[in-house]
């Protein structure tokens, strides 16, 4: 078992530089997109396997990651440093080369270029690419946005110079009618009914507005004598106030 720590140990120190390199991009490569991978399932499970698929593919392949490598590197420099002469000799009658387990030789052989290869693998090749796609639909979503936002201010432009022209007479009605104030809740909620009015202006003996009915307050009232037609019951009692008057020239926009 030792022996075979230093040989995987070994053999990662083995490779030139730019070999090192390549086969940290080629491994971070498939991390990310492993990641990304999972990102588009929503189950545990589905994601577990998505993101297992390319990390046993770059085990499997030999490639090499700077993380993994911190820990089996150094095991086997530990391994030598404690093995016994007989494994050190069995290894070297193996062809694993133990001279080159050390510090040194890790950091500058292996860490430096993988972990570049790494960076250049998951931030470049992988990383750059979904944001220069990210990118570009972002700055179509953009001008679209752009040319609807242009086309509602527009639009708003033109019905805001509308509305500076109306006047209340121009949307008010000729066909209101009034209540007075000491009409009966009863014949006031037949006048609503028959002319199809939601509502009336209350006046009192000088033709004064002095508030409002509606059919909902004359029912509210009837509802509180149990409907009962003979009570005696008059607008001025249920009519809302305060109400405020306009006149017929004056802009709706002041409302």
């Amino acid at each position: 078992m030792g022996t075979k720590r230093l040989y995987i140990a070994t053999h990662k120190l083995e490779h030139d530089w730019w070999q090192a390199f390549s086969l940290g991009v080629l491994c971070n490569l498939l991390v990310c997109l492993g990641i990304w991978m999972s990102f588009s399932s929503k189950e545990s499970a589905s994601k577990s396997l998505l993101v297992l698929l390319p990390v046993a593919m770059f085990v499997s392949s030999g490639f090499e990651h700077s993380i993994a490598n911190m820990f089996m590197v150094p095991l086997g420099i530990a391994v030598k440093a404690m093995a016994s002469p007989e494994m050190l000799n069995a290894a070297i009658d193996a062809g694993i080369h133990i001279e080159h387990l050390n510090v040194a030789t890790f950091i500058s052989a292996n860490l430096i270029p993988v972990t570049l290869g790494n960076i250049f693998g998951g931030a470049v090749l992988v990383g750059l690419a979904f944001w220069s796609i990210e990118n570009q639909t972002h700055n179509g979503l953009q001008s679209v946005n752009t040319y609807h936002y242009t086309n509602l201010s527009i639009l708003e432009h033109n019905m805001l110079e509308k509305l500076k022209q109306l006047r209340v007479a121009d949307l008010a009605t000729d066909d209101q009618i009034t209540c007075h104030e000491k009409q009966t809740c009863v014949s006031a909620l037949k006048s609503l009914i028959d002319n199809n009015q939601a509502g009336a202006a209350v006046l009192n003996d000088s033709e004064t507005v002095i508030g409002f009915i509606s059919q909902q307050d004359l029912l509210r009232a009837l509802w509180g004598q149990d409907f009962d037609l003979e009570a005696v019951m008059i607008v001025k009692e249920f009519m809302q106030t305060p109400v405020c008057t306009l006149s017929p020239e004056q802009s709706i926009l002041t409302l």
